[in-house]
Formats: C-alpha cells, structure tokens, sequence
C-alpha cells in the first residue's frame, strides 16, 4: 500500500458536549491536520480542513462551534481558539511548562470560558483564558503536579484533580478557584494512585478511582450527602484495567470502560439498582471520550479495519452497535486475536494474514512503547500497509504489558530487559519451529519497543533475519543519566535501574551487546525528540556501525519523538523487502486463536 491509498489514521478524537460534532488529527501521508466531524442524526460525516497541528497538539471542541487547540513541545506551549465556519485560528495565550492541559469550560459557565493547567516542574499554574481578549486571567499557583480536571460545581467554581507531590502517587483532591484552596476528596493509602474521573454536578455524584492493593477499582458516592465510597466487584478490573468515561444525565448509570487484554468493554453500571450490563460492540478500541446526552450516547471507536467511526448506543446506552460500520474505503485485511507461547505461559498477540499467517513469506513481530502499554483491537496504518502487501504481523503483548493483571504489568520491575525479553525470545523459536528456520522474520519497535528488538537481536541472533528500531534507547542507566527529569522519574517508577535478576547477557546495556547481532539493522530517529535525546541515539548508533559495519543503517528525521510516522513506515517497508532466502515453512504447529 504506497502512501497515496494508505487510508488515513486519526488520532485525539474528541466529542463536543452535546455531540453534535466532533475534532481529531487526520495523519494523511506526512501531514497531520485537523479533520471535524458532522453529525446528522446518527451518522457522522468527516470533513478535512488545512489547519496543521502536531501528532501531541490537544483539541477541545466547546459550544458555537469553537475549537480550541493547545501546542507546542518543549517549555512552551500556545493555546489558539478557531472558528470552525471560517477555521480563522486566533492566538488566545502561550504558557511555560513541561505539561500544558486545556480544560473545557465548566457547564454552566454563561461565558464558556476554558482553562489552562501548566505545570513547571515545581508548581501547578491554573488560569481561565478570555477568548475575546488578549491575556488570560491567572487564577492560582499550587505546589506540586496537578492532572485531570472535572468540574464538581456547574458554575466553575470547584475543579477535582489528582494531585502529587515529591513524585508520589496522586491523591483526589477538590481546589476552590476563587480562594486557592484545595481539600482531600479521596484517598486510600499513600502508596495508592486515587483520582476522581466524573462528576454530575446535579445528582452530585462522584466516581473515583483507585490502585489499592494491585486491582484497578471503580467507586462512587454522593459526598454531599454523606455517603461513603462504594466499590462494588462490578466495577473491579482484577485482570485488566477500567476507567468512568462518562455519566448519564440523570446521574443513575456509570459507563465504565474495561481494557481486558487487546481488547476495550463498555460497561453501564446502575447506582440506584446496582446492576451492570455489558454493551454490545463490535471488538475493538475507544478510540475517544464518550458523550451522554438525553437522546443518545456516542461512542468514539476503532477496529483493526476502521480507523474511526462513532457509536451511537440510544438514549439508554442499550442499542447494539452495527458490527459491519465501516468509516473508510479501501484494502481489507484480516486481523485476529491469538495466543502464543511466553517464557512463562501463553501471551496474547494480534496476527494480521488470515489463518495460517506464520506461512507468509514475511512475518514482522511488532513491540510496542511504553513500557506501561500495548497494542490494542485497533486501527493501525502501519500494520494495514505491511498486511496489504502481503506482510504477516504479530503484534504481541509480552509481560510488562498492560491490561492483564498488575502482576502481569509489574514483571518488568524488576529490571527491563527481563521478564519481556524472554518472552521476544520464546515468541521468536516458536516461529522458528513452525516455520522450519529463523528466514523471513523481522523485529520492529518503537521507542521502548525498539530497545528491546535490539535487544532481542543481541539476545537471540540466529531467530531473526531483519531489525528495525524506531526511537530506540541503548540502556535505562544510560537514558536516565542524560533524559528530562520527567523520563528520569518515568524510569526509576518503572524498575529501569534493575538489572533484571537471572543471567545470562548481564546488564542490558546495546553498547556492549550490539555486537552479538547478526541481522541487518535499521535505526530511525528524530533529532529533535524530546524524550531520547538525538545524541544519546548516535552514539548507540556509532557504536552498532563500529561493530557491524554496513549491516546498521541510520537515519535522523527533522520531528520529535513522534517519528513513528508514514515516512517512517516506508522506510521500515522497503528495509523489510529487500531480498532474502525463502523460508522452509513446515506444516506444523498449531496456535490457539479466536476471530477478532
């Protein structure tokens, strides 16, 4: 598939309040731009525009249809307002700060007035920006990281938010925008993350969410009534993880949304009857926060063969969504769910190439970021292009993942490169077996994902026949001595600075073991990333040169850390055709499968 019919990715989905409409980045070739969404009646119609954001660039659809976007990368970020009858861009402010959030304005502000969250790195700036005027107003600076925002009051007076201090865990806290101060909402233990995720300011009630004990939990109350919180088992995730995304209008039923594995559920829970019911949707992914409206729910969604397209549930979130709902033309493709074999027990894995998809000429085993990831049940164009050209793609989601459990997630805690690599590895001789030789087998990854391909290049050289690495890193040590302090912290939570505790290759550190690989390696990178620095890449680049040669190619790009992208992909596509033994392929085996 070239990048002329490659169908488009979008990506930031993001609903108006009364769902009448709704904006998103469009990726289309190179360019990424801003694409909105009509509704008439049920259906919703795209409609491209020229105005050029960023892949990270936040979009908040508000009423009279106005939308707002807040860019940028690095310390400083602008926040402009357009109209989208005109798609006139006006600059509203620019604020400092590692982390700039926009939040819609409260709904029951008769001015509509939106807010921006900055954070510096050592305080939380909150201020109400005027759309018809030339500064925002500066409202308040709190201590610490602030993130999220719900209204608990229609006016706008009360905004719920996580709050965390010294890197700690977030606790829900309640902050007066008229006085400054802030008071606990909810907190279970200190070691816990406990957030406030909805609100109805007019049943006033409230849903929490909470970390304790290694199980992802849901709660609910009406504080202002006195009530306790209430966590009820159905609104437990002790395999996966859940999230409230949205509330109905009366304030009776929750919608929970459930990551089991690859996939995403949509639950409603009732408060007064204390009953919950699964929706029926077709298997996939969120893909966006739903909306709840008095006449319809609608829900942002994705699957493997759609990019986005929107469900509408009914009024009362019970009307089964069309499994055949295509928003797009184009090449189909087949992609199933299957499990295959870990280090430690079967792994789940998506497999593009119909039923016998390890007898492709090519078989691409795609890692995934993070690490605090995985891939989901949904649109990626990558993976659509190498499967229209025939390429088999098993996308798999090894310990470390997340979705399956917090014992599943935290494997890698105790040192990256450990738990995870051995299942690459274990992936990569059960490929082996059934396809009689290690032929025709390619590692690609991004980010984390391509540490650790590089890794299991190093590790398992005689399993692979190509690698390409996406915005690698060549050790945790070595990144958190050179990365930005919110890396840093990412590191030292995640278990990075462990070395993984059983033998073996020693510390996983690519500059001492680049030189076990024996496949070709392709190296992609941007030199302006904001999370692995240009430099720290050469040198591991350098270094893979100096031992490999020719076999280690390098190429810098003028973007960010976001160089997972179309020009990427193609480089990644003509780096995977180039010519190579035909694999022996054996007729056996077996996988255990469902159909996605």
């Amino acid at each position: 598939m070239s990048a002329a019919t490659r169908a488009p990715a979008r990506f930031g989905v993001h609903l108006a309040a009364d769902a009448s409409w709704a904006a998103t980045s469009r990726l289309d070739g190179d360019a990424v731009t801003v694409e909105l969404w009509e509704r008439d009646g049920a259906t919703f119609t795209p409609r491209p525009t020229p105005l050029a954001v960023e892949p990270v660039d936040q979009l908040v659809p508000t009423t009279g249809r106005r939308l707002l976007i807040c860019g940028g990368g690095g310390s400083r970020h602008t926040v402009w307002t357009v109209d989208c009858a005109t798609l006139t861009r006006t600059r509203l402010t620019t604020r400092a700060g590692q982390a700039v959030r926009l939040l819609a304005p409260a709904p029951g502000d008769p001015d509509r007035r939106p807010w921006v969250l900055a954070y510096d790195g050592t305080r939380t700036t909150l201020a109400r920006l005027v759309t018809h005027g030339p500064t925002p107003t500066a409202v308040i600076a709190l201590p610490g990281a602030y993130t999220g925002g719900v209204w608990t009051d229609r006016a706008g007076r009360r905004l719920g938010l996580g709050r965390s201090r010294s890197g700690e865990p977030h606790t829900a806290v309640e902050v007066d925008l008229v006085t400054g101060a802030d008071r606990t909402l909810f907190e279970v233990t200190g070691h816990s993350n406990d957030t406030l995720q909805a609100w109805h300011p007019g049943a006033g009630l409230g849903v929490v969410h909470t970390d304790v004990g290694g199980v992802q939990r849901l709660g609910y109350a009406r504080p202002g009534r006195g009530e306790r919180w209430a966590f009820p088992d159905d609104l437990a995730a002790p395999d996966g993880l859940v999230e409230a995304v949205a509330v109905d209008p009366d304030g009776h039923r929750i919608l929970a949304h459930e990551r089991r594995g690859v996939r995403s559920l949509l639950h409603r829970y009732d408060v007064v009857r204390h009953r919950r019911d699964t929706l029926a949707v077709p298997p996939g992914a969120l893909a966006g926060r739903p909306v709840w409206t008095r006449r319809r729910l609608v829900v942002p969604w994705t699957t493997p063969r759609v990019p986005l397209t929107f469900l509408d549930l009914g009024p009362a979130g019970d009307r089964p969504a069309d499994t055949d709902t295509d928003a797009g033309s184009g090449p189909r493709w087949e992609a199933r769910v299957v499990t295959v074999p870990g280090a430690a027990g079967p792994i789940e894995a998506i497999a593009y190439g119909g039923d016998r998809w390890w007898q492709r000429p090519r078989v691409v085993v795609a890692l995934h970021g993070g690490p605090s990831s995985a891939w989901q049940l949904a649109y990626h164009p990558f993976f659509a292009q190498l499967a229209a050209e025939g390429v088999a793609v098993l996308a798999i989601n090894p310990r470390g993942s997340v979705g399956y459990g917090h014992a599943f997630a935290a494997a890698i805690r105790t040192g990256w490169g450990g738990p995870d690599l051995d299942d690459v590895l274990a992936v990569g001789r059960h490929l082996r077996a059934l396809r009689g030789d290690g032929s025709g087998v390619a590692l690609v990854g991004s980010s984390y994902g391509g540490f650790l391909a590089l890794l299991a290049a190093a590790a398992g050289p005689r399993l692979w026949q190509r690698c390409a690495a996406v915005a690698p890193f060549s050790s945790a040590a070595r990144l958190h001595r050179q990365a930005e302090p919110t890396v840093r912290r990412m590191i030292e939570q995640l278990g990075g600075l462990t070395d993984p505790p059983h033998a073996g290759l020693g510390p996983r550190d690519l500059l001492r073991l680049g030189h076990r690989t024996r496949a070709p390696i392709l190296l992609l990178h941007g030199r302006h990333d904001e999370q692995i620095p240009v430099g720290h890449v050469r040198e591991l680049a350098a270094a893979l040169v100096a031992a490999r040669g020719p076999a280690v190619r390098y190429r810098e790009y003028d973007v960010g850390h976001d160089v997972d992208g179309p020009t990427a992909w193609d480089a990644i596509a003509d780096f995977l055709r180039e010519p190579h033994h035909d694999p022996v392929v054996r007729e056996q085996g077996h996988l255990d499968h469902a159909d996605a």
